[in-house]
Parts: structure tokens; C-alpha cells; sequence
């Protein structure tokens, strides 16, 4: 990589936007495009708006918007004013906003009125991307006389933390360049077209908008607000994208849902979870002519840290490699005693590199427990401890194998299990806690909370404490982050050296039956009841029971949306229709009002 003295990410989207003002930065979800003159332009006005606010080098701006052209220019405001943007999800529970916007210092947010109603902490200024447009079109459309440097920090990104409180990552302009430009794997063009689909709140969201603008490509939109997959489908349908990021379970429902959409992508990179090698294999066989990288590399290490590209020669493996590192990138595998492991022996990965993090925001202890020198390298090199298994196989290239502490990913999302056994832990009822992932849950990969009742004082009625669980749960976590199953047992098991025994725990057990309050009251509500205790295989299911918490996913949400179709074809039932009714009761009403209660439609399915 070329060395950019003096100057910032701002910089480059700038040199592009002068040398091509006419070409597209973003294509929106509604047809329009945006050029790079009229985002650069736009971006300007927030980000002198900003800087009169107190933004600059080196502080925080919150960013809570939906995923429109909005968010994206907000960002690229945030960044041409000198400060780091700090991803809010509008979808994330309200105190989980609060919480990064103090552990980060944050003193401006940018958000939407319609968003503002949440509300954020007293001390945070609130700029308001519609109610205060005309304070931000008086502003200058010039580009902001902001001096910087790659060292400069450019987005903080919390991911969760095993304490119970969220880590903050902390990533300067010069990691973020180091992977979006001269990165040796792939060739990004001028007239390729990326689809910004990860949220904001997720890494993979930088490597979609800083590796398109940086060279000079463009930004394709999803629907705003539309649920995952039917946001995927829309964007492929409408848009011309060529060049797409998902995580390893999205792969897998495109594959199943609509496998004819990945004709026109030309480079698919697929990775944040393990990848099974038959559906690489199928994606390869339904696109030959595309490319298929499988990526690799934790958040620490700016989104990913070694690449892979898949082909036919990967046909019959039974582990898909992760590849080798990416240009700049240092890698080394090594046992308990730090010592560089031979091949074929597993050991834990350590990255070192330019696109290192500076290290976590706020915790000098943290960080220096997980980032230390390079004693391999250069002198003032550092290494990462990723946490992470793998063996380095004779051909140089690297095979994941597992993780050594309590992390996790779900859906993609790395998830420190310490962090949810923390919220059940808020429970007077509850005096023990602990978290797993389990591979054998009805609906597939999910989170199971495994809860210990006081031994003293009164006895808890656990079936209301798991409903206030539940609601705790929603009111802390995002989705992703919130167990399956709850399972009470007596004690938690432990080994000999009095750790968790993790293979002791018990899988949760169907519900043998719904009580009498539970039950399918309706024609309708049996024949719903009966659909979902075959997806979800828990047939003690009641009607109030919420369909994520019994251990769904979008995965089977489009399955259960395809049947519904089938039996109510005159409801008009839509993805974002069953994530607004959850249960069976809300549901079938719904079905009942929308399709004047044709339940004889589903008869043969009644109990």
C-alpha cells in the first residue's frame, strides 16, 4: 500500500468525488442516485454543522439512523469532520444506546426526529438529519479545512463482552485504509456495485462503504426496514450489484430461498461464521463464473485478517481453509508457551499488522491483555491474541478449529457468553447463571441460558420468572444476543477443576404440553400452533409463546411464511407481518381479520 502522508479517509472520498463528480456513491432503495459531487456536497454542510457543534479529531459523534442514504452521508460527515462515528442501531434496546454513548464520551449524536423519541442522554446534542435541515443547508459546501492523519481514529464499534459490558473497539483511518485499498485479493473497480447490507453496528459495514468509495465504485441500498432475507432478495432484484458480503448463514438462505439472484454477482465474499463446504461447493456450481472468497479475521483486526478463494480444488474437504493473510497482515500460530507451532499442529492464532485496532476504548488494561509486542517483527510491531484454534497447514494456509474461551458466534455475530449470563444475573430468582451455544436446539444454532434458583428464601415460581426473564432479556440485548431455551436445574455441573462442565449441561426439553391457558384456542390458532411445532419441533408450545424465543430464526421464518402463503393466499402476509405477530395467538387473529377466518384452508392440518 501506498503511504498517504497527511492525509485521512475524508481525503480520498474527496480526490474521487473531484476527479469523477458525476459518477454514482450511492444507488438508493427507491431508484435514486446519488453522485459523488451530491454526497461529497451534502456531506460537507452536516460536517461543518458538526464541527460548530464541537466535533473534531479525536471526539465521538453518534450515529442512529435507518439504512438510507441519510446514514450514509451522516457517516461520511462524521468523518470529514475530523471525529469517529460510533454505530447505534435504532433497533437496539434504548440503554444499550446510552451505554455506548458514555463508555465512549459522546457528546453528538446524529439521529432523525421520528428516532429522537427514544431519547438519548441529557448531556448528548441531538442533530436531527430532517427536523434541522435548514440549519444544515446554511452550512458551507466546501470540503472542511480538516488536517488529520492515518493515525487519526475513525469509528468505534462495541462487540460484546464477557465482564457483562460491551467492548469498545477502536479503529483509525489507517486500518481501514490498509483493507480497502492495494488489498491483493480482489480488484475493486469504478463501475463495480457493492451492497451495503451489513448494519452499521457490524463490522463487515466498513469494509462494504470504505473499500467502494476509496475506489471509486458504488454503494448499493437494501430496502430501509425490510427484515433479512427479504431485504437481500429486493436489493438483487433491483440493483446491479456485483460485488457482495454476507455471512456464512445468509449464503445459506440465499442458496435455499432464491439461488437464481447470484448470477450477476462477479465477486461474493462470505465469512463471520464457519462455512460448510457443501454450500460453497453449490454456490460454485451455480456461479462458476463468479469468484468466492472465504474470509476470515475478528473485529480487532478490522473486519477480516486472511482470505481464501474457493474452487473446485476445495471439493470433498471437510474443513474449508481460511486462507492466508492478507498483504501487511502477520500471522502466527502458537502453543501455550508462545512458540511457533509446526504444521499441522493447532495452536492459537496471533495478527499482527497495519490494521491492528489501536486497541479498546476506555480500558488501557484490556488492551494491553490482548494486544502486547511483536516479538517476532519489527521493533514497535504488535500482535493480536485472537482467541482463537487453528493449524497452519504444510501449504501455509490456515484451517479454524475452534475457540478457547466462552465466545461465540450466532448468526454471524461474535457473542461473549459471559455478557448474557450477566442480565439473567440481574434476576432476584436467579443466584447462578451460564450461557452456551448449542448445535442441537430445534431451530438450528442458538443460545441456551442454564439458571440456579436461591437456595434460600422463598421458592421462585420459575415459569414467571422466565416470563420477567424474557422481558429483561428484550429490554438489554439485541435478538441475536438472547438465549433460545432457559433451562433450571439444581446446581450448575462442574469438572474435577471446578470449571463449568460444558458437557454436562442438559439440551433443553420439549414442552410435553401447554397448559390449559396456553392452548390453541381457535381454528386458526391450531392449525398455526400446528405449523409451528413442526419448524420449530417443541410441542409444548403455547399461544402466547414467542416464536424467536422458542428458539426461531429468520431461517425459519421463510419457511413458516411459505406455508402461510400456501394455506392463506388471500392474507397478504409479508416477512415484516411475522416479525410484528411473534405468537400464535396475534398471528391468527391477524390471519382471521385479513382472510375473514378461511380456516378451512388448513383443516387437514388441525389436530
Amino acid at each position: 500500500m501506498r503511504e498517504l502522508r497527511g492525509t485521512t479517509i475524508a481525503h480520498l472520498f474527496e480526490r474521487h468525488a473531484a476527479a469523477a463528480p458525476a459518477h454514482p456513491a450511492i444507488l438508493g432503495a427507491s431508484g435514486e442516485t446519488l453522485s459523488y459531487a451530491e454526497v461529497n456536497r451534502r456531506a460537507n454542510q452536516l460536517a461543518h454543522h458538526l464541527r460548530s457543534l464541537g466535533a473534531g479529531p479525536e471526539q465521538v459523534v453518534g450515529v442512529c439512523l435507518p439504512q438510507t442514504p441519510e446514514l450514509l452521508i451522516a457517516v461520511l460527515a462524521v468523518v470529514k469532520s475530523g471525529a469517529a462515528y460510533l454505530p447505534l442501531l435504532p433497533g437496539h434496546p434504548a440503554g444499550r444506546r446510552r451505554q455506548a454513548l458514555a463508555s465512549t464520551g459522546a457528546r453528538l449524536v446524529v439521529t432523525s426526529g421520528e428516532l429522537e423519541r427514544d431519547g438519548f442522554a441529557d448531556r448528548v446534542r441531538v442533530v436531527r438529519t430532517d427536523l434541522d435541515s435548514e440549519l444544515v443547508a446554511a452550512a458551507p459546501t466546501v470540503n472542511p479545512d480538516a488536517a488529520g492523519h492515518l493515525d487519526q481514529l475513525l469509528y468505534l464499534i462495541h462487540t460484546s463482552g464477557s465482564t457483562g459490558t460491551p467492548k469498545c473497539i477502536a479503529i483509525t483511518h489507517r486500518a481501514v485504509l490498509d483493507r480497502s485499498v492495494d488489498v491483493g485479493y480482489m480488484t475493486f473497480r469504478p463501475d463495480d456495485v457493492c451492497l451495503q447490507l451489513a448494519p452499521l453496528s457490524f463490522d463487515g459495514s466498513a469494509w462494504e462503504i470504505w473499500t467502494t468509495w476509496l475506489n471509486g465504485g458504488t454503494l448499493a441500498l437494501p430496502q430501509a426496514g425490510v427484515p433479512f432475507p427479504d431485504a437481500l432478495r429486493g436489493a438483487l432484484e433491483r440493483q446491479p450489484v456485483t460485488t457482495l458480503s454476507l455471512i456464512s448463514p445468509q449464503l445459506q438462505l440465499l442458496l435455499t430461498e432464491f439461488p437464481q439472484l447470484l448470477a450477476g454477482i462477479e465477486t461474493l465474499l462470505v465469512g463471520g461464521d464457519v462455512l460448510a463446504p457443501e454450500y460453497a461447493q453449490q454456490a460454485l456450481r451455480l456461479h462458476p463464473e463468479g469468484r468466492l472468497l472465504h474470509c476470515y479475521g475478528p473485529t480487532e483486526c478490522t473486519v477480516f485478517a486472511t482470505t481464501e478463494e474457493l474452487g473446485e480444488q476445495h471439493a470433498g474437504l471437510p474443513v474449508l481453509p481460511i486462507g492466508r493473510p492478507l498483504p501487511r497482515t502477520t500471522a502466527y500460530v502458537l502453543d501455550e508457551r508462545l512458540r511457533v507451532c509446526a504444521p499441522g499442529q493447532a495452536g492459537e492464532l496471533w495478527l499482527g499488522g497495519a490494521a491492528l485496532a489501536r486497541g479498546y476504548a476506555g480500558s488501557a488494561a484490556l488492551t494491553a491483555q490482548h494486544f502486547v509486542a511483536d516479538p517476532f517483527g519489527l521493533p514497535g510491531g504488535r500482535l493480536y491474541r485472537t482467541g482463537d484454534v487453528v493449524r497452519c497447514l504444510a501449504d501455509g494456509r490456515l484451517e479454524f478449529v475452534g475457540r478457547i474461551d466462552g465466545q461465540v458466534k450466532i448468526r454471524g455475530y461474535r457473542v461473549e457468553t459471559g455478557e448474557v449470563a450477566s442480565v439473567l444475573l440481574r434476576h432476584p430468582g436467579v443466584a447462578a447463571a451460564a450461557v452456551v451455544a448449542r448445535d442441537d436446539l430445534p431451530a438450528g444454532r442458538g443460545l441456551v441460558g442454564y439458571l440456579v434458583a436461591p437456595a434460600a428464601g422463598p421458592c421462585v415460581d420459575t415459569g414467571q420468572a422466565e416470563s420477567e426473564l424474557r422481558g429483561l432479556l428484550a429490554d438489554t440485548l439485541p435478538g441475536y444476543m438472547r438465549p433460545a431455551a432457559l433451562v433450571w436445574l439444581d446446581r450448575l455441573p462442574l469438572t474435577v477443576n471446578g470449571k463449568l462442565d460444558r458437557a454436562a449441561l442438559p439440551a433443553p426439553a420439549p414442552r410435553d404440553r401447554a397448559d390449559a391457558a396456553g392452548c390453541p384456542r381457535t381454528p386458526t390458532e391450531v392449525s398455526v400452533h400446528r405449523l409451528w411445532v413442526e419448524l420449530l419441533g417443541a410441542p409444548g408450545l403455547g399461544r402466547q409463546d414467542d416464536f424467536f424465543d422458542a428458539g426461531g430464526d429468520s431461517l425459519l421464518l421463510v419457511r413458516l411464511m411459505d406455508q402461510l402463503e400456501g394455506h392463506f393466499p388471500q392474507a397478504g402476509l409479508s416477512l415484516v407481518d411475522l416479525f410484528e405477530f411473534t405468537t400464535c395467538a396475534s398471528l391468527a387473529a391477524e390471519l382471521d381479520r385479513r382472510s375473514g377466518s378461511r380456516v378451512d384452508e388448513l383443516a387437514g392440518l388441525a389436530v
